[in-house]
């Protein structure tokens, strides 16, 4: 699957219709942001400070649930393969207050979430290193019988800031979790069954 945006600042690509949510105390211009990432795509980006969230729309990657989650084996595939995001992110903070990027998933079809990846290159530094490739592991989060959505987040204080969200992929990771009887689990590593 994969993000690459029809234009800049549209919510509407090639995974369906985006959501773009903000909190009361946030002042914010969507359509702003910064300049097109290193590949020359098209971009997401906004101005301004608080918490705003691009959501995407709901996903189907049921056949991608974990087995080491436990669920008995069916008709579905169940696989011991990794599900990786990738993605163009940008921040930016025009003076020294925190302003991060994050990026979370949800497992449960929006109902819960959680964080996997912080952008906070620009930390109280006034400054910022441009755009960088993220790289998150959502594999842990996948479940069977209900679809999965992801979040883009920026979470800011002072005012000025710009934050911007390129071309995103989601792909099976080129290292497999099980390497003979060597499995790469959530928070450990296992030979067999045992946790090393």
């Amino acid at each position: 699957l994969h993000e690459t945006w029809g234009s800049n600042n549209t919510l509407s690509g090639d995974l369906g219709s985006w959501s773009l949510t903000s909190t009361a105390d946030t002042s914010a211009s969507f359509g702003g942001g910064p300049g097109s990432p290193p590949d020359g795509s098209y971009r997401n980006g906004w101005d301004g400070y608080g918490n705003i969230s691009l959501t995407s729309p709901s996903m189907d990657l049921t056949d991608y649930a974990l087995r080491s989650r436990g669920y008995p084996s069916d008709s579905q595939t169940v696989t011991d393969t990794r599900v990786m995001v990738t993605a163009w992110v940008f921040s930016e903070s025009a003076d020294n207050a925190s302003e991060d990027l994050e990026f979370w998933v949800s497992g449960d079809n929006g109902s819960t979430w959680n964080l996997v990846y912080r952008d906070a290159s620009n930390e109280d530094t006034g400054t910022h290193r441009g755009w960088v490739q993220m790289k998150a592991d959502i594999s842990a989060y996948i479940q069977k019988g209900t679809n999965t959505k992801i979040r883009f987040k920026s979470t800011g204080g002072g005012g000025g800031d710009r934050y911007g969200v390129g071309k995103i992929f989601i792909h099976e990771s080129p290292i497999p979790t099980q390497i003979g009887h060597l499995g790469f689990h959530h928070n450990e590593i296992r030979l067999g069954a045992v946790p090393i």
